[in-house]
């Protein structure tokens, strides 16, 4: 039988609540999870999940992006003015 070692992990504590409450759902402990992890990963020899630069590197980014593709095809621009006021409230 294989011998066993202990890995300590940081994670923000949200992120480990919501993460032990769909594992629980689904019926595997976190340290199923992330067995099944490092298996996948040393079988496929990659992270077994697709790693991507994200598009927008902020809400200030990802909000210009939105007006940008608004612009332009609002009939009047003052609604373009209207819209933008309107995204800078959404957070």
């Amino acid at each position: 039988m294989d011998t066993q070692t202990t890995i300590n992990v940081r994670i923000e504590t949200q992120t480990k609540k919501e993460m032990e409450d769909i594992l629980k759902k689904i019926g595997l402990s976190t340290t199923s999870a992330f067995n099944m992890f490092a298996k996948a990963l040393i079988q496929e020899r990659r992270i077994p999940f697709n790693i991507t630069i994200p598009k927008y590197t902020s809400y200030e980014d990802y909000i210009e992006a939105i007006i940008n593709e608004v612009d332009g095809k609002l009939d009047n621009p003052d609604e373009l003015l209207d819209f933008e006021e309107a995204m800078k409230g959404i957070e």
